[in-house]
């Protein structure tokens, strides 16, 4: 049977475990009968805390515990490493998954690498659609937007990875600040030769809680997106590709759309994905 293995690393999560379960098992009934079976790996990353799963039968589960804080993409690296499953979700703590739409993006993984979703988000106060038409959804997963306009991919868990296409450079260069871990692992697919695709139904709810969301801390950004830069001169990325990057995440820092630079690299999460949802209006 195929199997999709969900990787959420946890990190004074406690107040989560229950809806991380049923995120798994929500997903397994509607995709049981198309073959799929679902695995789920929690990866946690906080050693003294106490977690407590109740785990129904049908899911497979995984519990890895880091004896230091690791941070979210090694974390991630280490339930990869564990995984079974064909296709990867890398799912935040909080986050939710839209379990009666997921068949639409197993039906676009048949044709790609990794399926790019639509999703709702905490904007304001209120929950949100994040892409309003697939025309916004394609300009945010193209190469040349990663590359020369933001990261509009808001998180990988809006993202069904195929697991071989992960490439190992992003496994064994792990980065030191949160951040921008996720940003370098499409940019790194996308130069191995990784086909991406959109499905326009939303397929989760991304939730911005301040404790929950491990990759939703804005204040470190432009030093995780430095260090970005740092490791993918080291690993051979093409020079005219960094240099395009560079010259981004330096116009960035300095204002788009007249946010400033404060609010646009160390505001609250919310903020941001605001900012990142005007982008799109435009488009």
């Amino acid at each position: 049977m195929k199997k999709i293995s969900i990787i959420t690393p946890i990190y004074n999560g406690s107040r989560f475990t229950e809806s991380i379960v049923n995120n798994a098992e929500g997903l397994y009934k509607e995709i049981e009968n198309y073959g799929y079976k679902v695995e789920l790996i929690c990866v946690q990353d906080k050693p003294d805390e106490v977690l407590k799963f109740k785990i129904p039968s049908c899911i497979e589960f995984k519990l890895i515990k880091n004896d230091i804080n690791l941070g979210i993409q090694h974390s991630r690296v280490k339930g990869l490493k564990e995984a079974t499953g064909m296709y990867i979700i890398f799912l935040d703590q909080d986050d939710k998954l839209i379990p009666v739409n997921y068949i639409s993006q197993l039906k676009e993984i048949k044709n790609a690498d990794v399926v790019v979703g639509n999703f709702y988000s905490d904007i304001d106060g209120k929950k949100r659609l994040m892409y309003k038409n697939r025309k916004a959804l394609n300009f945010a997963v193209q190469e040349n937007t990663l590359l020369k306009d933001a990261n509009l991919i808001i998180s990988p868990g809006q993202c069904l990875i195929r697991k071989n296409k992960i490439p190992k450079q992003w496994c064994n260069s792990i980065m030191k600040v949160n951040g921008a871990d996720d940003w370098m692992l499409w940019l790194l697919m996308y130069n191995s030769g990784a086909h991406f695709s959109v499905n326009v139904k939303p397929i989760y709810y991304h939730r911005t809680t301040v404790i929950g969301n491990l990759s939703s801390d804005d204040s470190n950004m432009y030093n995780s997106e430095k260090e970005m830069l740092s490791i993918l001169h080291k690993v051979g990325y093409p020079q005219s590709k960094l240099n395009s990057l560079k010259n981004t995440i330096n116009f960035n820092r300095r204002s788009i759309h007249n946010f400033s630079v404060k609010l646009l690299v160390n505001s609250a999460p919310q903020i941001y994905c605001k900012f990142k949802l005007l982008y799109l209006k435009h488009i």
